[in-house]
């Protein structure tokens, strides 16, 4: 008895281990024809605005810029800016902040806000 109670015990406690691990992480699903597959819901948040403006890197590669809004912590309120770019090694999509974007972000505010 004391074993099949241990049993039960460790059983449910892997499931309550698992069970995030099964859940749907903002997953989505697109269907053609008969192929199914997994689509990633944009994380990218509300707070986070797309330029009109291009950071050009070393590389000559260029990148659209966005503007960042902090929403917590001492900067609350203020602004800088990030591109996206793309791992070589994994392949997947990481916020690339750029130097001064506080200062960049100033400037890019001014001047979207003198067209306006």
């Amino acid at each position: 008895m004391k074993h099949f109670l241990t049993t039960i015990v460790v059983f449910f406690t892997f499931a309550l281990i698992a069970f995030p691990m099964f859940a749907d992480d903002n997953n989505s699903y697109k269907v053609e024809g008969k192929t199914v597959t997994l689509v990633k819901e944009s994380t990218s948040s509300s707070n986070d605005i797309l330029t009109d403006y291009v950071y050009k890197d070393s590389k000559d590669i260029e990148y659209p810029i966005y503007l960042h809004k902090y929403t917590r912590g001492e900067k609350a309120g203020q602004y800088t800016v990030f591109v996206y770019k793309t791992s070589k090694k994994t392949g997947e999509q990481y916020k690339y902040y750029l130097r001064n974007g506080e200062q960049l972000a100033q400037q890019i505010l001014e001047e979207i806000n003198h067209k306006q």
